[in-house]
């Protein structure tokens, strides 16, 4: 047998045999927990997590207005937690935080869901519903954020201490 007939016979059992992914090219299908525990080898990649859509709820980050009872919450995160975990509240280990930035030249920023009813928690964000099962593709991200600032004399802030954080940023 010749080269050419060779190479063309392999080159028709290459596309009889393969196969179609339904992820984006250059994806891995991670659950947040491999991603957790793998995170350094994860940063700057394409990648699809699938988890529970998590509400991750923020208090205490503003002053109670006056006369007025204290709010719930006063910031509602968008999150991805393990299949297998449904509870109220989940230790951010084991969560995946989703950010998006506003337009290409911004930062990337939290995904906030709108805080409907306290009571009875309940918010609202967007196409994504709390306590159902999704896939979400993003590029799982690396950045330095603030953790502890002063004030100086001159009314400009200067960041102490910077702590890595890790997110995925989907578009």
């Amino acid at each position: 047998m010749g080269v050419k007939r060779l190479l063309a016979a392999v080159i028709s059992a290459t596309c009889c045999c393969s196969s179609t992914s339904l992820q984006p090219a250059g994806t891995h299908m991670l659950s947040v927990s491999q991603l957790n525990s793998n995170r350094e080898q994860y940063v700057g990649a394409a990648i699809s997590v699938e988890g529970r859509i998590h509400v991750l709820t923020v208090s205490g980050l503003k002053p109670c207005p006056a006369g007025q009872p204290c709010p719930k919450y006063d910031d509602a995160l968008l999150t991805l937690s393990d299949i297998d975990i449904s509870a109220v509240v989940v230790p951010e280990d084991k969560l995946v935080r989703l950010y998006r930035r506003p337009s290409p030249a911004m930062p990337a920023e939290p995904i906030h869901c709108r805080i409907v009813d306290e009571n009875v928690p309940t918010f609202d964000c967007g196409a994504f519903a709390a306590g159902s099962v999704s896939t979400v593709n993003g590029v799982f991200t690396r950045a330095q954020e603030p953790v502890q600032t002063v004030v100086g004399p001159d009314g400009q802030p200067t960041v102490l201490k910077y702590q890595d954080t890790y997110y995925l940023l989907i578009d």
